[in-house]
């Protein structure tokens, strides 16, 4: 016998209660594809900024650490598109 996914259940053996609840998606198909956008944006200027830097060779190490700033975007709509959250 199975519960469903909504109601809360008690594991006896720790004491604690558990829920499980199904994940909602809370985005449309148009979030998710103005998401997809972004992160194919984010995944190019960072590529394109790593090119750049790795021809210029530009002497402040800092400008290096700015290219997280495109790859993390792209992550993050990415795995905002792929979970529909």
């Amino acid at each position: 016998m199975t519960m469903p996914t909504n109601v809360p259940s008690r594991d006896r053996r720790s004491g604690e209660i558990q829920t499980a609840y199904d994940c909602v998606p809370n985005i449309g198909p148009r979030g998710r594809r103005w998401r997809a956008l972004l992160a194919g944006v984010g995944l190019l200027a960072g590529v394109a900024g790593t090119i750049a830097l790795m021809v210029r060779r530009p002497e402040p190490i800092e400008l290096r650490l700015l290219l997280g700033v495109p790859f993390l975007i792209a992550s993050l709509a990415y795995f905002q598109v792929r979970e529909k959250t």
